[in-house]
């Protein structure tokens, strides 16, 4: 009796395991697409970083170009400054 106990657990068990294993690897969401989901959140967590940095200085540029006249200044004389002939000039009328 307690053979055929076991052997019942045991074959539950396994049905349940390879159940499991068979939903794992053959259905919708298996692993190979948790997988390269993973990678995928992995590259668009390293993107939004890169772009949450360029953010930062961007801010910090333009609170320094309000805030400063002397930067302001810098600036604009170095955006006028002529590298090469064919560069032209945008005029902006600067509302105070």
């Amino acid at each position: 009796m307690i053979k055929l106990k076991n052997n019942f657990i045991f074959l539950s068990y396994f049905l349940i395991f390879f159940f499991l294993v068979f939903e794992m690897i053959f259905s919708k969401k298996n692993i190979s697409l948790f997988l390269s989901n993973n990678k995928t959140l992995s590259q668009k967590s390293v993107d939004l970083k890169n772009k949450e940095e360029k953010k930062e200085s961007l801010e910090l540029f333009l609170n320094n170009f309000k805030n400063s006249s002397e930067f302001r200044k810098l600036i604009i004389k170095e955006k006028l400054f002529y590298k090469d002939e064919k560069e032209k000039v945008f005029l902006y009328k600067i509302n105070p």
